[in-house]
């Protein structure tokens, strides 16, 4: 359950927000509450993040929100000044400490992300932990728009101490009740040049930058570069910044991207990103170096079709089950993967419109099992019959050979909702939303999908486990407009 109450340009009261509501200021290395777009297809344009400020949540998560207030005011007419406050309960698993030397009573290995509350255990997990966080933002922009300067500070309080596991690569991981991080973010642009970066330092001293160059170097040609360094003991718990991780932490990365449209209705972009982690991580047993590259091929023949194909290729080492005698304990191998992926989108009428996915991967590693593959087949359609009424479905048919070669495909689902199973094993993938406007303050969504897999006699396993090859899916929601 979410609220919240949003007032925006009231005079020097730039935005007011109480309730649940989302930060996000600079290039999100301290706070960047959204959802973050990462690396994909658009190898330019994503890699530079809008310090966007104050926005309201509108519950797509059951996390990374703050609750509470925060207030933006005009200072003069080039600084802002934001303050926020924020105090909730979240998920955490609380433990008693068996010794009594120990370092606390009572502690959390760890906050729970996955907002389920279906078993006893996970019941009893639910709001266990207090969680206090305040700060604010000062930023400045110049007159004419080209230079914004800003500086960010975050505490954050737990009511129980965090200590996460003694495994060697937790070794630099936060733990205590208390965490400051301070940070200096730019902008500027410069004739064809837009330079943009911040820099933080948290509870400790570790220290995390990003600092990246937009570049047009002529109409059909743009260019992007992208430094970034994270220290193994750099702690922002509420940031997601550029990175190869999924969290702005232990991580050294170079990245290049390229845009190119040789003549008309053609485009090619490409990246190539470079990374290292300098100390352990989960399921990594000593330092490791991996890259990730990136072509896509993309053809518009008309306004309303376009072609694509994409090539990818990653590396990424992590240890394997390979121990023995010789080498009992495990380390890391290279891992590799390489994908394929075919698109096509046409709307032969205003209201129908088809795409087609075709997407495939194989993966290599330092266990000698040669190449392991997997694929998707996906067809999908929506068709707007009325002003009142769209349909959208999908049929899919997939082939994975197991686990570490499942396939991801997004999917439409109902609003503010986000759908991306994991597809491996034989089957089938099939769902339908009917969206219907029953008048002009109620709009209903209705979804059903299912998976059907061949050669299973069960799905999932543990309290999950379901009878028979298929899992089904409903959901429905209404929205009413004041």
């Amino acid at each position: 359950m979410s609220a919240h109450l949003l007032l925006q340009e009231r005079d020097r009261l730039k935005t007011l927000a109480l309730g649940d509501y989302q930060l996000q200021f600079g290039q999100g290395l301290l706070l960047s509450s959204g959802l973050g777009v990462g690396k994909g297809a658009e190898t330019i344009t994503t890699l530079r993040r809008s310090s966007v400020g104050v926005r309201a949540y509108s519950s797509l998560l059951e996390n990374t929100f703050f609750r509470g207030g925060a207030a933006t005011v005009q200072v003069v007419p080039t600084v802002q000044a934001t303050a926020f406050a924020s105090h909730k309960n979240v998920d955490a698993n609380l433990q008693q400490a068996q010794d009594s030397l120990a370092q606390f009573d009572e502690f959390t290995s760890g906050l729970l992300y996955t907002g389920f509350h279906r078993t006893a255990s996970e019941i009893a997990n639910r709001h266990q932990l207090s969680e206090t966080i305040g700060g604010g933002n000062l930023g400045y922009t110049s007159r004419n728009g080209n230079l914004a300067l800003g500086a960010t500070g975050v505490f954050t309080n737990y009511g129980t101490p965090l200590l996460k596991r003694p495994e060697p690569y937790n070794r630099f991981e936060f733990s205590g009740t208390d965490n400051l991080a301070l940070s200096l973010n730019y902008s500027y642009v410069w004739r064809n040049l837009l330079l943009f970066g911040e820099t933080a330092r948290s509870t400790g001293g570790g220290l995390g930058t990003v600092n990246g160059l937009l570049a047009s170097l002529g109409p059909a040609v743009d260019a992007a570069l992208l430094v970034r360094h994270y220290d193994a003991d750099f702690h922002t718990l509420y940031g997601n910044a550029f990175g190869e991780n999924t969290r702005n932490i232990n991580e050294t990365g170079v990245y290049f991207g390229l845009k190119v449209r040789p003549v008309a209705r053609w485009e090619v972009s490409a990246y190539y990103d470079q990374f290292s982690f300098p100390w352990l991580r989960y399921r990594a047993s000593a330092p490791t170096h991996g890259h990730d590259a990136l072509v896509r091929l993309a053809y518009t023949p008309t306004k309303t079709s376009l072609l694509y194909l994409q090539l990818r290729q990653r590396l990424k080492p992590r240890d394997l089950h390979t121990a023995d005698a010789v080498r009992p304990i495990p380390l890391p191998g290279e891992q590799l993967r390489q994908s394929l992926l075919v698109y096509y989108n046409t709307a032969p009428t205003a209201t129908l419109e088809l795409r087609t996915r075709l997407q495939a991967s194989r993966l290599r590693d330092d266990t000698g099992l040669g190449w392991r593959r997997g694929y998707v087949l996906a067809q999908d359609l929506s068709y707007r019959l009325n002003p009142t009424l769209k349909l959208t479905a999908r049929y899919a048919l997939f082939d994975a050979d197991d686990y570490d070669t499942r396939q991801y495909v997004y999917e439409h689902d109902v609003l503010l909702a986000v759908s991306i199973p994991a597809l491996y094993g034989q089957g089938t993938r099939v769902y339908g939303i009917a969206e219907v406007r029953l008048n002009r303050s109620l709009t209903l969504w209705l979804r059903y999908a299912e998976t059907r897999y061949r050669h299973q006699q069960t799905v999932g396993s543990g309290l999950e486990e379901i009878e028979g090859a298929l899992r089904g899916e409903v959901k429905a929601q209404l929205r009413v407009k004041f």
